[in-house]
């Protein structure tokens, strides 16, 4: 079993390849990379603000790595995955006639956060193709 948990969001650049090249317009990658980076931020902000904080410890070990093209929210605290998946019934003690088992539901951070993230993305890039199809530019 591995040890903490990890989600991301990514976007194909083999997409942006087709969409540059039916889109002949000032959409450059710098604005596309600048909107995934600030994706991410907002990812990050989001995560932590839902991050359920009894020893700080899964707070204090929330990271993100920034790619041009992606984002990963990461937390190596092994029961982070406890927390975002579940842990009802998952036994962490005891003995076979005398099992401790968690008892509760999950407290998901990080995949609320990424889905943020990916909706600030989605809305900079649907306000754009908006703003240049009303241009008149497209036709």
């Amino acid at each position: 079993m591995s040890e903490g948990a990890g989600v991301g969001f990514s976007m194909d650049f083999g997409n942006w390849e087709a969409f540059n090249k039916n889109v002949s317009t000032a959409l450059s990658e710098f604005k596309w990379q600048k909107w995934m980076i600030r994706a991410a931020d907002v990812a990050y902000k989001e995560a932590r603000r839902l991050c359920p904080v009894d020893t700080g410890k899964m707070l204090a070990n929330l990271s993100i790595e920034k790619g041009v093209d992606f984002f990963i929210l990461e937390d190596l605290v092994f029961y982070t995955s406890f927390n975002e998946y579940g842990w009802l019934n998952f036994m962490y003690g005891g003995d076979e006639r005398n099992p401790k088992f968690y008892k509760g539901g999950y407290r998901p951070f990080m995949r609320p956060g990424v889905l943020a993230g990916q909706d600030y993305f989605n809305s900079k890039v649907n306000n754009w193709v908006k703003l240049y199809l009303q241009s008149g530019i497209a036709r």
